[in-house]
Parts: structure tokens; C-alpha cells; sequence
């Protein structure tokens, strides 16, 4: 505990100007919005909505995390969400993890947003800036750290839209 309270005021006493803050743009080599060539995909895994995360090995890596996944719209493949996970020993360990993260994400994105009620659930944390997020959580029985980078407007338009669902269906048996 006391390495990581060290590590959090060395973080913290190097404070990036305000007006020097950086946008989020990405994570691990990866932009949100570039386009992903699915081919370069190493895996995927589905999510119980249908969401498909595609696993990629990182340019770059971040020592708290071995997987690492992708979010894409359907076309053109623009990446809306870039997630990593880790295995934490336990709920303390992935705690004082998320808690180095986070020092490290407010000095350089600027204060997180105050938690949503879902989120105290999962003791979810997060930086929003515009349209954009990362947010950081423990989760599950083997402890993971998860970190997911996230763009809202590009999300939202790769959600299927319900209208269009509903226009195919035939309610004449209804």
C-alpha cells in the first residue's frame, strides 16, 4: 500500500497545466475512430448483446493489463471502444491498481466525473471529456482490472437501430 501511495504523489506532484490537458484519443497504439483491419484480429469474444470485442496485440502495453479488445462499428470497422483487462491477486490489490490508474488518468485528462449510481456498483471510476470517456473498474470472482476507453457518439451510431429492425418484421400475426 505504501508503493502505491508513493507512486500516486509522484504522479500527481508533476500536474499538467490546464491548458495543456490532452483529449482522449486512444489507448495501446490505437485510436478511437481509426479504422481496424478485422483480419489483424487475434480473437474475439461475444458479449451477451451480440457486441463482438475483438482481441488485438497492443503497439504499446501497459503492465496492469494482458488483454486487450476493440469495439468496431459494422462499416467501416471505426473503433468506438478500446478495452484491456488484467488479473488482480485479489479486491485489494485490483483497488490500489485502479487507484494508481486513476492518479495517473486525472493528471492527465483532469478530474473524473463524479460516479453514476451503476457505477458504485462495480466501483467504476471515470474521466469524460466531451463526447469521449475511460472508465476504470474490479470486477468478478478471479479479480479483473478493466479499463475501457470509450467514444459515445461513435457507440451510438453503431448501435442497431430499432426502427429500421421493426420495418423488416412481419405484424400481421400480431
Amino acid at each position: 500500500m505504501r508503493i502505491v501511495a508513493v507512486f500516486v504523489l509522484i504522479a500527481l506532484s508533476f500536474p499538467a497545466a490546464a491548458s495543456t490537458r490532452e483529449q482522449i484519443n486512444g489507448a495501446f497504439g490505437i485510436s478511437l475512430g481509426q479504422l481496424f483491419d478485422k483480419s489483424s484480429a487475434i480473437g474475439q469474444r461475444t458479449m451477451h448483446d451480440g457486441t463482438r470485442a475483438l482481441r488485438f496485440q497492443p503497439d504499446k502495453t501497459f503492465e496492469f493489463f494482458s488483454r486487450y479488445y476493440v469495439l468496431v462499428t459494422k462499416e467501416p470497422h471505426a473503433v468506438y471502444a478500446i478495452w484491456a483487462e488484467g488479473d488482480m491477486e485479489d479486491d485489494e490489490k485490483c483497488r490500489e491498481a485502479q487507484q494508481v490508474l486513476m492518479a495517473l488518468l486525472e493528471n492527465k485528462y483532469g478530474v473524473l466525473q463524479k460516479n453514476r449510481i451503476s457505477s458504485q456498483r462495480y466501483a467504476a471510476k471515470r474521466v469524460t471529456l466531451n463526447e469521449r470517456y475511460i472508465e476504470t473498474s474490479c470486477s468478478g470472482y478471479n479479480v479483473t482490472l478493466n479499463i475501457r476507453y470509450s467514444d459515445a457518439e461513435l457507440e451510438n451510431s453503431s448501435k442497431n437501430n430499432p426502427k429500421s429492425s421493426v420495418q423488416k418484421l412481419d405484424a400481421s400475426g400480431l
